[in-house]
């Protein structure tokens, strides 16, 4: 196995594969254990029921079959991306050209070619702490550089920004933002994204948006782009129909860069070489982008409505319990259970704590750990009502039974 093979670590995988999956079917056997698995680790909004693709969509694709089959041009099929260029053009701050738009399998190929163009061995990004470990396993398997700036639980999980700078050198490229985010749910205010901006302009940084939660946010709330802020700074802004369109099995996302004219002459050379032996993504779903993005808003609104009930349900449960405190969050589909673990009777970390929680319980969910965090579990938040009611039952039990005397 290569080198490179080897510098590829998925934390949340490891913990699948090597903490979970060993342990031993005695450890699992005790009669007192629940029988029904409640599972609230899988970021796969398709597994809980009420969280499936648009039918109108799904029409669309198999109307699609036969009309595309062929291979396209590498960065895309150009109607999509005029579609795109138009799209996101009304939504942020600077004219986007058709060239500056790039269809991808999937918002992890658009995070792995915006990282592999701009930085290289030696370099380094700013990604958050806690953040999905996606764009740290790109970059370290590049022997590109990783530098974790931390977020602010109390705060909507912001970002302290006097540690963001703090960490930028004369070897920075990037600073990487996961906004609505995974694993906190925080959906960032217009006034926090100026601020990040402001520290971005200064030391002439980019920043690569992760924005594949775009508009999944609480109903009340406004999801606010970066592209929409950004004056000065140029914005590589990444997503797809993974989330908002419950359909991460598609494998379509895009790469649309946003900034003056001309700033990303030398990228886009960068980008249209990594797509030359990469070739073109999904034709089937990719032709359809033009009918199945911002077409149906009462769609996204439902679901959404159906995520906050259950991240308050979540909430009301666990209230008063000493151990536990549910951190509200605004968007995407996932809510953070803060852990104190120094409650607990032989737990050391969450990871431990989880992994104690499905030997006993029979319940799964992914420790602070696996998001390069601590003290902290993370829910998906797409799970039936009854299902978060008896997570929370659960819970309660396992403290009562493990807590310090």
């Amino acid at each position: 196995m290569s080198d490179h093979c080897q510098r590829v670590f998925n934390p949340i995988r490891s913990f699948v594969e090597n903490e979970i999956a060993f342990i031993p079917a005695t450890e699992l056997s005790d009669p007192s254990r629940p029988k029904d698995p409640i599972n609230v680790s899988y970021g796969d909004p398709c597994v809980y029921k009420d969280f499936k693709p648009n039918p109108n969509d799904l029409e669309l694709l198999v109307g699609g079959v036969g009309k595309y089959d062929g291979y396209c041009d590498f960065p895309g099929i150009p109607e999509t991306r005029k579609f795109l260029k138009d799209f996101y053009t009304a939504r942020g701050n600077f004219e986007v050209d058709e060239s500056d738009v790039f269809l991808t399998q999937g918002c992890s190929m658009a995070l792995w070619l915006a990282i592999n163009t701009l930085a290289e061995k030696g370099d380094n990004i700013l990604v958050p702490n806690p953040g999905f470990p996606l764009s740290k396993a790109i970059a370290k398997s590049q022997h590109i550089g990783v530098k974790e700036y931390l977020l602010l639980p109390h705060q909507n999980w912001e970002i302290d920004l006097k540690d963001l700078e703090g960490h930028i050198d004369e070897h920075t490229k990037a600073i990487l933002i996961n906004n609505p985010s995974n694993p906190t749910g925080a959906v960032f205010s217009r006034h926090h994204i100026v601020d990040i901006c402001k520290i971005a302009d200064k030391y002439k940084l980019p920043i690569i948006a992760d924005e594949v939660y775009e508009d999944m946010v609480y109903p009340g709330l406004k999801f606010v782009s970066f592209a929409e802020v950004s004056t000065n700074v140029p914005i590589l802004l990444c997503s797809g129909l993974s989330k908002k369109q419950f359909a991460p099995g598609w494998r379509t996302g895009w790469l649309v860069l946003n900034g003056a004219k001309g700033v990303f002459d030398q990228i886009k050379i960068g980008l249209n070489n990594l797509l030359s032996i990469l070739m073109n993504s999904n034709t089937i779903c990719m032709q359809n982008i033009p009918q199945i993005v911002d077409k149906d808003p009462n769609f996204l609104k439902g679901k959404m409505e159906k995520i906050e009930h259950r991240m308050e349900v979540l909430k009301e449960n666990l209230t008063g319990v000493d151990c536990y405190e549910v951190l509200k969050s605004q968007g995407a589909m996932y809510a953070v259970i803060l852990v104190n673990v120094e409650k607990f009777q032989d737990i050391t970390d969450t990871k431990d704590f989880c992994v104690k929680l499905y030997k006993s319980h029979n319940v799964l969910c992914f420790p602070g750990e696996c998001f390069g965090g601590k003290n902290f579990v993370r829910i998906v938040t797409c799970s039936d009502e009854v299902v978060i009611k008896e997570l929370c039952k659960r819970m309660k039990e396992f403290y009562l039974i493990n807590q310090k005397k």
